[in-house]
């Protein structure tokens, strides 16, 4: 059943639904970062050299750092670090010439940042309209104009704020959080069928929550995802 809130109160009922969200969407971004790891690992694990096959079966997934909000792996060999770079890299010889290098860690990183790449690719803005478009109502972005609104139901869009994933302290990939609100007179169970066939047409992962604005008189359904920041 829809919470009854009154407008003072909107902002927390909201804040309180984007920090739900906030929580699934961290727990989706750490799932990409494992397989990330994982897929590393793997790559690592068919490529390495193998000559005693003692290197190859020393690399390990680990995890640094894990908090409610960020997740740290790294992918290593605890046991035969110090052969690394003169395999990956090659070295020189004490009468001359040089050892081959053995390519298999930088191969294994491509194939990693591909993997966390499109675990977390969003949606661009471009979409974000088309999609709007597709819902066949009537769209603002934050608000219509004062005086112009149309009737309900009419949707609008925003970013309220970004949530950008990091690596090496700079941002790797950057990421907005985008809203969508619906307004309707009443409970439209029909129209909420037609946005979320939408948005799962479009392969997105939403929270959704709803609230009664009792001052304005309009039944609101809250859809909360994440697009690319571009």
């Amino acid at each position: 059943m829809a919470n009854t809130v009154s407008v003072d109160d909107m902002a927390d009922a909201i804040m309180e639904g984007l920090l739900e969200y906030a929580e699934l969407a961290t727990d989706e971004m750490k799932k990409c970062v494992k397989k990330a790891g994982n897929t590393v690992k793997k790559e690592i694990d068919g490529s390495a050299p193998k000559l005693t096959g003692k290197y190859k079966k020393s690399w390990r997934v680990k995890t640094l750092k894990e908090n409610s909000s960020e997740l740290l792996v790294v992918v290593h060999s605890p046991t035969r670090y110090m052969l690394t770079h003169l395999l990956e890299k090659g070295h020189a010889k004490r009468g001359g010439g040089r050892v081959a290098a053995i390519s298999h860690i930088a191969p294994a990183e491509e194939a990693g940042i591909r993997e966390l790449t499109e675990g977390i690719e969003k949606m661009t803005h471009e979409q974000v309209l088309m999609m709007m478009k597709e819902m066949e109502l009537p769209y603002a972005y934050d608000h219509f104009v004062e005086g112009e609104a149309p009737d309900p139901p009419f949707a609008v869009f925003l970013y309220p704020k970004a949530d950008n994933f990091s690596a090496d302290g700079m941002p790797y990939y950057k990421i907005n959080q985008l809203v969508i609100e619906v307004y309707t007179d009443l409970k439209d169970i029909e129209l909420e069928k037609r946005i979320e066939a939408v948005l799962e047409k479009h392969g997105i992962f939403y929270a959704k929550s709803e609230v009664w604005i009792a001052s304005e008189r309009l039944y609101e359904v809250l859809y909360e995802m994440e697009a690319a920041n571009e």
